[in-house]
């Protein structure tokens, strides 16, 4: 999920429930992914840095995520983009 309010919100959630979590981000998103860090993120992802499907893929063998909550984000070439829904196992 993402480092905006909801994200951080359901990251929150989740520890509470006993779920691992990783947030997912842009090089902007910096502030925002090390305050994840802090509110206990297990993992935090510059998906403009970073694979985000083969880092979920590595860490969970292969198996992906139960449930993603995708965050979507204009690229600057303006396409769509949502790696955490490629990652989600199938």
């Amino acid at each position: 999920m993402g480092p905006g309010p909801i994200g951080l919100l359901a990251l929150q959630l989740a520890k509470v429930s006993g779920g691992r979590v990783a947030i997912c981000g842009i090089t902007s998103d910096g502030e925002r992914l090390a305050l994840a860090e802090n509110l206990g993120a297990d993992l935090t992802i510059n998906v403009e840095k970073e694979n985000v499907t083969a880092i979920i893929r590595e860490l969970t063998g292969g198996y992906g995520p139960d449930p993603s909550f995708p965050r979507f984000f204009l690229s600057p070439n303006g396409k769509w983009l949502s790696r955490s829904m490629r990652s989600t196992r199938e």
